[in-house]
């Protein structure tokens, strides 16, 4: 799935940075640096938002561990009471 994001966010780029350039009359190596540019930023985003999903599950999944870990706690103090200790 990186691979297919990454390959896209080329595309998606490279297409930019050619509009952007032929829009400022750019030619030779000013349209190339566009052009790479645009692809440079758009594999950066791709990574950083691949990166920032990853971070978001992760902490949904430490959330959910402390709140089953919370809910033994509060489990076993109810068993203690329940038994008069």
């Amino acid at each position: 799935m990186t691979t297919s994001l990454v390959i896209i966010s080329c595309l998606v780029g490279g297409v930019t940075g050619l509009i952007a350039g032929i829009k400022n009359h750019l030619a030779g190596t000013p349209l190339i640096l566009a052009v790479s540019g645009a692809i440079l930023v758009s594999i950066i985003l791709t990574y950083v938002a691949i990166l920032l999903t990853n971070v978001a599950i992760l902490t949904v999944k430490i959330l959910i561990v402390a709140a089953i870990i919370v809910g033994i706690y509060y489990a076993v103090q109810w068993g203690r009471s329940l038994l008069g200790r």
